[in-house]
Formats: structure tokens, C-alpha cells, sequence
């Protein structure tokens, strides 16, 4: 006989034997049903999904997920137990987006942000067991803190700055249950006020003072619940007032994090 026939007859049921083995080793189930040890779940195109490795049926150690073309979406790592995992995910273009804490599926602690076109830290922000809850800050592209809201509960309760590029504020006020409260100060680039009043959850209330670009106080307004007490001295300068307001204080909403997985 054929020393290389032979030498196949005899190899062929070691080989059949190992791509069986390495197939079974993976995506199985212990007597209990529950996942256990190498686990991964494929596209329709055959790329691999995810993988990891798993015990009891959850997650352990580093659990990888890929976007169709092949590239990282994300990197878990977990504890023991599975309630825990350190999380960095991307773009598909490969660059970091996002990187935080999980407990049991929900954010916690802090998770920074980044932007997709220039790599820096845009946002970050404090979670507690899935919700806002401690400080967020935005970020310019420098570096430094354009502004920072305090969280309770998913809903902005506390303290809001905003700042100037070199670390000035630019706006300094508060929130009640999402809801603009209490005194509003706002600065001229060289530290002199611009404006002063006050809010009563999200209407101007109270006195407010305008002042020039040099800090010598201009003139006042009296506000109940958001309507200006009339003034005819002064009405012909509300409309270019009430627009100064509104490009001090810009968008305060959040702005949507680069994330969509």
C-alpha cells in the first residue's frame, strides 16, 4: 500500500476526532442548562458576534463584541460573578467612544465619553445603579471643563457652571427636579458680572440686573413668575436683552451620548 494512503487512513479519524472536539467545547451547556465555558454568536455572514467564556451561565473574564466588518465594538471585562464588568466601547472606525462601569447590567461610577472626530474626552458623567446621580461635566477641545451640571436621581438637582475656555465662569446657577431655581449670575470674560437675578423652578423671578461689558450696572427688570412688571423706560430694550439672556445660558440640554449599542 501507498505510504501516503496509509499514512491518510490512519490520520483521518484522529482528524475528524479533533475538529470534533474543538467543536464541541464550544457554546455548551452544563447539566443545568446554563452556559458554560467558550461561547460566541455569529452574523449571517458567518463573522463572529461576540465572544466569551462563561460559568453558571454567566459571563467571566473578557467578553468581546465585533460590528459586522469585523471591528471591535466592545471589550468586557467581568468579575466572578458577573454583576460587575469594566466596559470600552467604539466606533467602527475603531476609536474608543466610551468606557465606564456595569452592575448588573445598569451604569455605575463614572463613564467618560469621546468624540469620534478628534479622539478627546467630550462628556463625562456619574452613574448610580442605571441613573445620573453626582456630576457631569462637558468638556472643550483643549481640555478643560466648558460646563457642569450635579445629578439626583436622572434629573439635574443641584448646582450648573458654565465656564470660558481659560477656566473663568461664565454662568453660575442651580436646578430643582430639572426645573432652572434659585439665583443666576452671569460673567463677562474678565471675571465682572454681566447679569444678576433669579429663577422660581424655570421662571425669571425677583430683580434682575443688567450691566455692561465693563461691569457698571445699566439698569434692572422686575420679574413675577417669568412676566416682566411693566416698565415703558425700558420696553423698547427687552428684546435685545431677553436674546443676551438666551446666548449666555446657549442649549443647556444634554447632549447625546456617542454611543449606540
Amino acid at each position: 500500500m501507498d505510504f501516503r494512503k496509509t499514512f491518510l487512513l490512519f490520520s483521518l479519524p484522529f482528524l475528524f476526532s479533533g475538529i470534533f472536539a474543538q467543536n464541541k467545547a464550544i457554546n455548551q451547556n452544563d447539566s443545568a442548562g446554563r452556559k458554560t465555558g467558550i461561547w460566541e454568536t455569529y452574523y449571517e455572514s458567518g463573522r463572529v458576534k461576540s465572544h466569551g467564556t462563561f460559568n453558571v451561565g454567566h459571563p467571566v473574564g473578557e467578553l468581546t463584541k465585533y460590528y459586522p466588518g469585523g471591528i471591535v465594538q466592545a471589550v468586557m471585562n467581568f468579575d466572578e460573578t458577573g454583576r460587575i464588568s469594566y466596559v470600552k466601547m467604539f466606533y467602527e472606525t475603531g476609536n474608543l467612544a466610551s468606557e465606564g462601569k456595569y452592575i448588573d447590567q445598569k451604569k455605575d461610577s463614572v463613564w467618560n465619553y469621546f468624540s469620534t472626530y478628534d479622539k478627546r474626552k467630550a462628556v463625562s458623567e456619574t452613574y448610580q445603579m442605571g441613573k445620573k446621580h453626582g456630576l457631569s461635566y462637558k468638556y472643550y477641545a483643549g481640555g478643560s471643563p466648558s460646563e457642569m451640571h450635579e445629578w439626583q436621581n436622572n434629573l439635574k438637582n443641584g448646582k450648573w457652571e458654565q465656564y470660558y475656555e481659560n477656566d473663568q465662569v461664565r454662568i453660575a446657577g442651580g436646578f430643582v427636579a430639572d426645573s432652572l431655581n434659585g439665583g443666576f449670575v452671569s460673567y463677562n470674560p474678565d471675571g465682572s458680572l454681566s447679569i444678576t437675578g433669579s429663577y422660581q423652578m424655570g421662571a425669571m423671578h425677583g430683580t434682575w440686573t443688567y450691566y455692561s461689558e465693563t461691569g457698571e450696572e445699566e439698569f434692572s427688570v422686575e420679574y413675577i413668575d417669568g412676566r416682566m412688571l411693566p416698565n415703558a423706560e425700558m420696553d423698547k430694550r427687552i428684546e435685545e436683552f431677553s436674546k443676551k439672556v438666551k446666548d449666555i445660558i446657549g442649549d443647556i440640554d444634554e447632549i447625546e451620548n456617542p454611543e449606540n449599542f
